[in-house]
């Protein structure tokens, strides 16, 4: 039997739930505010470690997957993407 609006089961939402799921939003929107202020505050440094980390993963896919003198470039861009981003 196909569902139609009369056939359909109704469901009663308490005034309990509304107020739950009004908190819900509310606190979601804090933190959408909070991370948006942490990131106009930090948002230097987050690219800085970006970069570093970038660099890191780089240096060590350099180090595993080349031969001969890049595996030695490889340590190095890896290790200064790790002092960099840190």
């Amino acid at each position: 039997m196909a569902m139609t609006p009369h056939t359909a089961p109704t469901r009663i939402v308490t005034a309990r739930q509304r107020v739950l799921a009004m908190l819900a939003l509310a606190a979601d929107l804090l933190l959408l505010v909070t991370v948006v202020v942490f990131l106009l505050n930090h948002g230097v440094e987050l690219v800085i470690a970006l970069v570093g980390l970038a660099l890191a993963v780089s240096g060590c896919w350099w180090m595993v997957t080349e031969d001969r003198s890049r595996p030695g470039l490889g340590v190095v861009s890896a290790s200064a993407g790790w002092s960099w981003g840190s």
